[in-house]
């Protein structure tokens, strides 16, 4: 299992980049960017929560679920935001039908803070987008566990329609 994370956040950091679109405000300063990093680091130490981190700017936390077993919440540092994003299932993995898409967005209503989405590279993900100046560590824990329950209840109401063993 252990094996397994390093190359998934190597697929994962292509996957992301697909997801995550640069905000449109003007670009942070090399020190502002450095200051929001440690930051993140921070607040993941205070969410209690095991990381590794991926790149400059993206860490993953390993996550088990009940339906979803083995996956990565990602959170991605975007200039003054900290996008979490978990995919559920990539492109070919998932037959897409009405049917599919019609569970999918009552899911999106129903869940408070979490975006389902396809990016569009066809891979259907769960994301939360949070204020770095606003979150603290309690916060983000709350957050990363959610996500990861969206991600895992996501993954069960697709199962009919899900091709690949997991």
């Amino acid at each position: 299992m252990k094996r397994i994370f390093p190359l998934v956040g190597a697929l994962l950091l292509v996957i992301i980049a697909d997801i995550v679109t640069p905000a449109q405000t003007a670009p942070a300063s090399e020190q502002q960017n450095k200051t929001n990093r440690s930051r993140v680091l921070q607040l993941l130490e205070d969410s209690g929560h095991n990381y590794s981190k991926s790149s400059d700017d993206v860490w993953a936390v390993p996550y088990t679920g009940n339906n979803l077993k083995e996956f990565n919440v990602v959170a991605v540092l975007e200039q003054n935001l900290v996008v979490l994003v978990v995919i559920v299932a990539n492109k070919e993995e998932v037959k897409f039908t009405p049917e599919m898409m019609t569970r999918v967005l009552r899911l999106n209503e129903e869940f408070d803070r979490v975006k389902i989405g396809v990016s569009e590279s066809g891979n259907l993900f769960v994301r939360i987008d949070l204020s770095l100046r606003i979150i603290d560590g309690q916060e983000l824990k709350e957050n990363i566990e959610q996500i990861a329950a969206a991600a895992d209840e996501t993954f069960l109401a697709i199962k009919p329609y899900y091709t690949a063993p997991k």
